[in-house]
């Protein structure tokens, strides 16, 4: 630094001067001043304030701190200092920081769905989080900073999204995710609480005919996926539910399955080893069988399902299991605890389908009478 050699200059000189030693990072010395450390500091931090010796002997600093003047007391010069470093410090804490500044929508995403989902949500459920932002939220929008992002152009976003479904499904992760981020104070408020929810109506699957089932068992007759596919047609399980399936869960003493859930605590239950679904386990078992019966993955029996039969999903299988039961005269209750369902009404607004053939059986019964 460079001592000053006059004592005294204009607004204009000083002006200078300050400018001249702010741009060259320079220190500023202040002597012959009362004070002159604490002119130093605020001079260093470019921070406006003044001290003055009040007349009780208490010294009094005074000084702006985000736009706000606030009176520090003291002693000594030396007291006056350490209280403004130690306010100055308080008041760092409570700025953002620059990497809570530099969060953007994409970063956050990956951290939420790596922190808070990978080790809480099941396998399915996590793929299907990971599919949604990446074929998705990210091909929609783009990746700003966290908190710029607003409710009408977040309307306007999911509306570019085709399927419904997936508008609705996008909307319930972004929400989910900004909600954690108010929590730990990344972003102020929550856009998607000013957002509509988008609306979905559920179609319901297609049970397969009687024709279908058949074409579909000879279709698979030579495919490595027979076994799986059958596996749901006679049993009603969930796609999950049947790739979770292990041999220790079949139990042929006593005539029975354990179904792993994979949506609800209801859907852990035992259903009974029908007398297509026993023959299928017995064909598939051999002598030291353990683990997974089906060493599949989602993506793979999707595709395989869609190359066999392009006009349904595979959880129409679950659909043509619930209509095969209504056909055959089993009682609905029963068929609400088989495919472990918490009410009777979901069963028959959901899977109860009834085919023309049905319908006709039941019309003559009527006429009979």
């Amino acid at each position: 630094g460079e001592e000053l050699k006059k004592t005294t200059y204009s607004v204009e000189e000083l002006g200078q001067r300050l400018h001249f030693y702010k741009q060259n990072q320079c220190t500023l010395f202040i002597d012959n001043y009362k004070f002159k450390e604490i002119k130093r500091l605020l001079i260093n931090l470019n921070v406006k304030g003044s001290v003055r010796e009040r007349p009780n002997g208490l010294l009094e600093l005074r000084v702006w701190l985000d736009g706000k003047r606030c009176s520090i007391y003291g002693n000594s010069e030396e007291e006056l200092v350490q209280k403004f470093k130690t306010k100055s410090k308080e008041r760092k804490k409570k700025q953002p920081s620059k990497t809570v500044a530099k969060i953007t929508l994409y970063g956050w995403l990956d951290k939420w769905v790596k922190v808070y989902k990978v080790d809480t949500v099941k396998e399915r459920t996590l793929y299907a989080i990971e599919h949604c932002i990446s074929k998705h939220i990210k091909s929609i929008f783009l990746d700003t900073a966290l908190s710029s992002l607003q409710p009408l152009e977040i309307e306007e976003n999911l509306k570019r999204i085709s399927s419904t479904r997936m508008r609705k499904y996008s909307y319930q992760i972004l929400n989910e995710a900004y909600k954690k981020a108010v929590a730990l104070k990344l972003v102020k408020e929550n856009p998607f609480a000013f957002v509509d929810v988008p609306k979905h109506e559920s179609v319901k699957g297609v049970p397969l005919t009687v024709e279908e089932q058949t074409k579909l068992k000879e279709q698979l007759a030579d495919s490595e996926y027979r076994g799986y596919f059958l596996f749901l047609l006679f049993s009603g399980c969930r796609r999950g539910e049947g790739l979770a399936a292990q041999w220790e869960d079949v139990d042929f003493t006593k005539n029975r399955l354990f179904v792993r859930g994979t949506k609800t605590k209801n859907s852990r239950s035992y259903i009974p080893l029908f007398d297509e679904l026993r023959c299928l386990l017995k064909e598939l078992w051999n002598v030291g069988s353990s683990g997974r019966i089906f060493n599949f993955t989602e993506h793979q029996v999707e595709i395989a399902f869609k190359k066999l039969c392009p006009v349904h999903h595979i959880h129409d299988l679950r659909h043509t299991f619930a209509t095969n039961c209504i056909e055959a005269g089993v009682e609905l209750k029963a068929v609400q605890s088989w495919l472990r369902h918490t009410t009777i009404t979901m069963t028959a607004d959901t899977y109860a389908h009834a085919t023309d053939k049905y319908l006709d059986s039941e019309a003559k019964k009527l006429s009979k009478k």
